[in-house]
């Protein structure tokens, strides 16, 4: 071999290696893109369904119960010297008990039919066990309240009160998890 067949060999061999590499380097480039534009969505994702948590579920489920607790230590405060809870215990049917059977009616009902909307975006809820058992106290209580409202209309008054407890730590795990989504948020947005 001469030397022109040797220059002739090393300069198409740099020729592909020079196209192999921009190639190569293309590629990379290419997927660095690809995996930055997927990242991005991902993340937009991510936050759109924290927000979609948050607007649909966690916000109005809080909502809705503080503002159910405000009315019970309302009606609570108001009635306390009487013996309206004691009477209707009983069993009695008094003015009492027919104020007790109206305040629910035209306050909880409506409450409760919102916190049914509401919980019917459950599956928008974090994984969470705690939260779930309340979550579904707090369905059954609604439940029974809605057997005990459509006694009250046909005049049978013989129960009042659910025999479920309204979940008294639910919102103890609503705020844990309105918090955990809010801080996740926040790092995503970082």
């Amino acid at each position: 071999m001469d030397m022109n067949s040797n220059k002739l060999i090393t300069s198409i061999f740099l020729i592909i290696f020079g196209a192999l590499l921009q190639f190569f380097i293309t590629y990379k480039y290419n997927q660095y893109i690809e995996n930055k534009k997927h990242d991005k969505e991902l993340k937009k994702a991510k936050i759109q369904l924290i927000e979609k948590r948050l607007n649909e579920f966690y916000l109005p489920l809080h909502e809705a119960l503080n503002k159910s607790k405000r009315l019970w230590i309302n009606y609570r405060k108001r009635y306390a010297n009487t013996e309206v809870f004691s009477e209707i215990a009983q069993g009695k049917v008094t003015k009492n008990t027919l104020r007790w059977q109206r305040y629910m009616l035209s306050v909880f009902q409506p409450l409760h039919l919102e916190l049914s909307k509401i919980l019917q975006k459950r599956q928008l809820a974090l994984d969470n066990i705690k939260l779930l058992q309340q979550l579904d106290m707090l369905e059954q209580h609604i439940a029974y309240y809605n057997v005990i409202f459509m006694q009250w209309k046909y005049k049978d008054a013989t129960e009042n009160f659910a025999p479920t407890h309204f979940p008294k730590y639910l919102i103890k795990y609503i705020d844990e998890d309105i918090t955990r989504l809010l801080q996740e948020k926040e790092q995503l947005l970082q």
